[in-house]
Protein backbone atom coordinates (compact mmCIF):
# COMPACT_ATOMS: atom_id res chain seq x y z
CA UNK A 1 0.00 0.00 0.00
CA UNK A 2 1.12 3.53 -0.75
CA UNK A 3 0.56 4.53 2.89
CA UNK A 4 3.33 2.08 3.86
CA UNK A 5 5.86 4.08 1.81
CA UNK A 6 7.28 7.08 3.67
CA UNK A 7 7.60 9.94 1.18
CA UNK A 8 10.18 12.29 2.69
CA UNK A 9 10.78 14.66 -0.23
CA UNK A 10 10.30 18.33 0.78
CA UNK A 11 8.22 19.14 -2.29
CA UNK A 12 4.67 20.43 -1.94
CA UNK A 13 3.45 19.05 -5.30
CA UNK A 14 4.69 15.55 -4.43
CA UNK A 15 3.29 15.65 -0.91
CA UNK A 16 -0.13 16.81 -2.14
CA UNK A 17 -0.28 14.04 -4.74
CA UNK A 18 0.86 11.49 -2.16
CA UNK A 19 -1.73 12.59 0.43
CA UNK A 20 -4.54 12.50 -2.15
CA UNK A 21 -3.53 9.04 -3.37
CA UNK A 22 -3.27 7.67 0.17
CA UNK A 23 -6.91 8.71 0.71
CA UNK A 24 -8.08 7.08 -2.53
CA UNK A 25 -6.17 5.22 -5.22
CA UNK A 26 -7.55 2.87 -7.85
CA UNK A 27 -5.36 1.05 -10.37
CA UNK A 28 -8.29 1.34 -12.79
CA UNK A 29 -8.42 5.14 -12.59
CA UNK A 30 -6.67 7.18 -15.27
CA UNK A 31 -6.51 10.20 -12.94
CA UNK A 32 -4.99 8.19 -10.08
CA UNK A 33 -2.39 6.45 -12.26
CA UNK A 34 -1.39 9.75 -13.87
CA UNK A 35 -1.02 11.22 -10.38
CA UNK A 36 1.09 8.26 -9.22
CA UNK A 37 3.32 8.63 -12.29
CA UNK A 38 3.71 12.36 -11.56
CA UNK A 39 4.72 11.57 -7.97
CA UNK A 40 7.29 9.04 -9.21
CA UNK A 41 8.69 11.55 -11.72
CA UNK A 42 9.17 14.21 -9.02
CA UNK A 43 10.89 11.65 -6.78
CA UNK A 44 13.07 10.50 -9.67
CA UNK A 45 14.29 13.88 -10.89
CA UNK A 46 15.22 14.82 -7.32
CA UNK A 47 17.11 11.52 -6.87
CA UNK A 48 14.72 9.95 -4.34
CA UNK A 49 15.25 6.68 -6.18
CA UNK A 50 14.37 4.28 -3.37
CA UNK A 51 11.01 5.93 -2.71
CA UNK A 52 10.30 6.18 -6.44
CA UNK A 53 11.05 2.47 -6.91
CA UNK A 54 8.75 1.47 -4.05
CA UNK A 55 5.95 3.51 -5.63
CA UNK A 56 6.58 1.87 -9.01
CA UNK A 57 6.44 -1.60 -7.48
CA UNK A 58 2.87 -0.99 -6.28
CA UNK A 59 1.72 -1.54 -9.88
CA UNK A 60 3.74 -4.70 -10.59
CA UNK A 61 0.89 -7.13 -9.98
CA UNK A 62 -1.86 -5.11 -11.69
CA UNK A 63 -3.49 -7.25 -14.37
CA UNK A 64 -3.49 -5.82 -17.89
CA UNK A 65 -7.01 -5.19 -19.23
CA UNK A 66 -6.25 -3.38 -22.52
CA UNK A 67 -7.61 -0.05 -21.20
CA UNK A 68 -4.87 2.17 -22.59
CA UNK A 69 -6.43 5.29 -21.05
CA UNK A 70 -5.10 3.86 -17.78
CA UNK A 71 -2.28 1.65 -19.02
CA UNK A 72 -0.44 4.46 -20.80
CA UNK A 73 0.35 5.74 -17.30
CA UNK A 74 1.09 2.32 -15.78
CA UNK A 75 3.48 1.61 -18.65
CA UNK A 76 5.09 4.98 -17.90
CA UNK A 77 5.49 3.93 -14.27
CA UNK A 78 7.09 0.67 -15.38
CA UNK A 79 9.53 2.57 -17.63
CA UNK A 80 10.70 4.66 -14.68
CA UNK A 81 11.03 1.43 -12.71
CA UNK A 82 13.19 0.02 -15.52
CA UNK A 83 15.41 3.12 -15.52
CA UNK A 84 15.97 2.90 -11.76
CA UNK A 85 16.65 -0.85 -11.93
CA UNK A 86 19.29 -0.32 -14.65
CA UNK A 87 20.93 2.37 -12.48
CA UNK A 88 21.00 -0.17 -9.63
CA UNK A 89 22.68 -2.74 -11.88
CA UNK A 90 19.54 -4.88 -12.22
CA UNK A 91 19.32 -4.89 -16.01
CA UNK A 92 17.85 -8.40 -16.21
CA UNK A 93 14.90 -7.40 -14.04
CA UNK A 94 14.39 -4.29 -16.19
CA UNK A 95 14.42 -6.46 -19.32
CA UNK A 96 11.66 -8.63 -17.84
CA UNK A 97 9.47 -5.52 -17.55
CA UNK A 98 10.27 -4.54 -21.16
CA UNK A 99 9.16 -8.00 -22.35
CA UNK A 100 5.95 -7.67 -20.32
CA UNK A 101 5.14 -4.28 -21.89
CA UNK A 102 5.96 -5.60 -25.36
CA UNK A 103 3.55 -8.48 -24.77
CA UNK A 104 0.70 -6.07 -24.11
CA UNK A 105 0.99 -4.86 -27.71
CA UNK A 106 0.56 -8.38 -29.05
CA UNK A 107 -2.90 -8.82 -27.57
CA UNK A 108 -5.48 -8.59 -30.39
CA UNK A 109 -7.91 -5.68 -30.48
CA UNK A 110 -11.12 -5.09 -32.42
CA UNK A 111 -9.41 -3.65 -35.51
CA UNK A 112 -6.11 -5.55 -35.33
CA UNK A 113 -7.60 -8.92 -34.53
CA UNK A 114 -4.49 -11.11 -34.46
CA UNK A 115 -1.32 -10.80 -32.34
CA UNK A 116 0.70 -10.26 -35.54
CA UNK A 117 -1.53 -7.45 -36.86
CA UNK A 118 -1.66 -5.75 -33.47
CA UNK A 119 2.11 -5.86 -33.00
CA UNK A 120 2.75 -4.67 -36.57
CA UNK A 121 0.51 -1.65 -35.92
CA UNK A 122 2.38 -0.88 -32.68
CA UNK A 123 5.73 -1.06 -34.49
CA UNK A 124 4.43 1.13 -37.33
CA UNK A 125 3.19 3.78 -34.90
CA UNK A 126 6.49 3.87 -33.02
CA UNK A 127 8.53 4.06 -36.24
CA UNK A 128 6.85 7.37 -37.13
CA UNK A 129 7.77 9.12 -33.88
CA UNK A 130 10.63 11.64 -33.94
CA UNK A 131 12.51 13.31 -31.10
CA UNK A 132 10.76 16.68 -31.54
CA UNK A 133 7.44 14.95 -30.75
CA UNK A 134 8.78 13.39 -27.55
CA UNK A 135 10.54 16.53 -26.31
CA UNK A 136 7.43 18.71 -26.86
CA UNK A 137 9.72 21.12 -28.72
CA UNK A 138 6.91 23.04 -30.43
CA UNK A 139 4.86 23.46 -27.24
CA UNK A 140 7.90 24.60 -25.24
CA UNK A 141 9.06 27.04 -27.94
CA UNK A 142 5.63 28.67 -28.00
CA UNK A 143 5.64 29.18 -24.22
CA UNK A 144 7.32 32.19 -22.53
CA UNK A 145 10.79 31.26 -21.23
CA UNK A 146 11.14 30.66 -17.51
CA UNK A 147 7.40 30.58 -16.91
CA UNK A 148 5.54 27.73 -15.21
CA UNK A 149 4.07 26.58 -18.54
CA UNK A 150 7.51 25.89 -19.99
CA UNK A 151 8.42 23.63 -17.07
CA UNK A 152 5.01 21.93 -17.08
CA UNK A 153 5.61 20.85 -20.69
CA UNK A 154 9.12 19.67 -19.84
CA UNK A 155 7.69 17.64 -16.95
CA UNK A 156 5.14 16.05 -19.31
CA UNK A 157 7.90 15.34 -21.85
CA UNK A 158 9.81 13.15 -19.38
CA UNK A 159 7.07 10.50 -19.75
CA UNK A 160 7.56 10.46 -23.54
CA UNK A 161 11.36 10.67 -23.63
CA UNK A 162 11.76 7.72 -21.29
CA UNK A 163 10.09 5.30 -23.74
CA UNK A 164 12.87 5.04 -26.36
CA UNK A 165 15.45 5.17 -23.55
CA UNK A 166 14.03 2.07 -21.86
CA UNK A 167 12.15 0.14 -24.55
CA UNK A 168 14.43 1.09 -27.48
CA UNK A 169 11.38 0.86 -29.73
CA UNK A 170 11.63 4.01 -31.86
CA UNK A 171 14.07 3.60 -34.78
CA UNK A 172 13.84 7.27 -35.82
CA UNK A 173 14.85 8.51 -32.35
CA UNK A 174 18.45 8.74 -31.14
CA UNK A 175 18.52 7.19 -27.66
CA UNK A 176 21.59 9.28 -26.79
CA UNK A 177 19.82 12.52 -27.73
CA UNK A 178 16.66 11.49 -25.87
CA UNK A 179 18.79 10.80 -22.76
CA UNK A 180 20.52 14.19 -23.08
CA UNK A 181 17.21 16.07 -23.30
CA UNK A 182 15.74 13.99 -20.46
CA UNK A 183 18.73 14.87 -18.25
CA UNK A 184 18.59 18.55 -19.22
CA UNK A 185 14.86 18.83 -18.49
CA UNK A 186 15.34 17.00 -15.18
CA UNK A 187 18.08 19.43 -14.12
CA UNK A 188 15.92 22.43 -15.02
CA UNK A 189 12.91 20.99 -13.19
CA UNK A 190 15.03 20.45 -10.06
CA UNK A 191 15.53 24.21 -9.90
CA UNK A 192 11.81 25.03 -9.88
CA UNK A 193 9.64 25.42 -6.82
CA UNK A 194 6.88 23.24 -8.29
CA UNK A 195 9.02 20.21 -9.16
CA UNK A 196 12.25 20.64 -7.20
CA UNK A 197 13.17 20.64 -3.53
CA UNK A 198 13.59 23.81 -1.52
Amino acid sequence: MLSDIPITIPNKTAQTKYNNLVKKMSFKSKVDMESLLDLIKILYINKYYEEALLCCELTNEVEFDSDFDVWTFIHGIWMFEMKILVQLGKSEKAEEIAIKIDGHFKIPMKIWNTPEKRYAQYKKNRSRIVLADLSYEEKINSTPRGKTGEFDWKFVALSSLIEPMTLKNMPAVSIKEAEEIFSQYSLELQQTKKYGVS
